[in-house]
């Protein structure tokens, strides 16, 4: 099914390229001959009107397939509306036809000529937390996707951009504070998929920082990240060599671990 869907957009971009580019000559041919003061042909004009027609309606069509995607992503939907809906998304955006997604990230038919008319803003704020919900979702496929969708956004993007810290000297991003909520997650239940949660957003974390040291804060550098994830688990280290059962009742590592993995 999904690669009937991946045709499916191929063949939308391709038609809308191809409609696009007629009624652009069409309108042309007919400045010219309203310049010159020859009569259009009415089969033209209907030509004309039906085309646009066809247009419109394929871009309602993307705009209402996107937002149904986005509605399958809801907490309450089953695995199976959850899977489907993440890996369509991910068409969609590779496809090129959402406009802040990078060229370097579109799949290998979306690299050639024909490029989309239609654009459509699949990657939203909404999404994004969505996104990041899911990383903790029992289901490895499901978070492995959902972490895959993260590592495709720019990270200037609107959706991942800084937001107050409150008392703290830095600014916050977002990654931060969704894996200081799954740190404690994971921290609280000791469950694999919540460590795998863990390890998958310092993955997406470490995609979108800058590869100098020349930062301030631990999060917005590579080499931040990967000392502050030493410095939690030597924390760790120390507090079993302190107190074993304590340790093992509410401090596993096998999230970090996987992280510096």
């Amino acid at each position: 099914m999904l690669s009937l869907i991946q045709q499916l957009f191929d063949r939308l971009r391709a038609s809308t390229s191809v409609t696009q580019k007629w009624l652009s000559t069409t309108q042309k041919v007919r400045e010219k001959k309203r310049k010159t003061l020859t009569p259009a042909s009415q089969n033209t004009d209907q030509e004309v009107t039906t085309m646009q027609r066809c247009l419109h309606d394929q871009s309602e069509f993307v705009k209402w397939y996107v937002g149904f995607l986005k509605h399958e992503l809801r907490p309450t939907s089953p695995y199976q509306r959850h899977i489907t809906a993440l890996k369509t998304l991910t068409i969609l955006v590779k496809s090129g036809l959402d406009p802040t997604v990078s060229r370097e990230h579109y799949s290998k038919s979306a690299q050639g000529e024909v490029k989309w008319v239609l654009r459509e803003q699949i990657i939203s704020p909404w999404l994004v937390r969505v996104l990041l919900d899911l990383m903790m979702n029992p289901f490895d496929d499901v978070r492995q996707t959902a972490a895959s969708m993260l590592k495709i956004m720019p990270s200037e993007h609107s959706s991942l951009a800084y937001e107050s810290a409150g008392r703290e000297k830095h600014r916050i991003s977002r990654l931060v504070v969704y894996i200081r909520r799954a740190e404690k997650a994971m921290l609280r239940s000791g469950r694999a998929d919540h460590a795998d949660g863990v390890a998958r957003a310092y993955d997406v974390l470490f995609e979108h920082c800058k590869p100098n040291a020349s930062v301030e804060a631990w999060w917005e550098s590579m080499s931040g990240v990967f000392g502050h994830l030493v410095r939690e688990l030597q924390m760790m280290v120390d507090i079993a060599n302190s107190d074993r059962s304590a340790a093992i009742a509410r401090y596993p590592m096998h999230g970090l671990l996987a992280s510096i993995r």
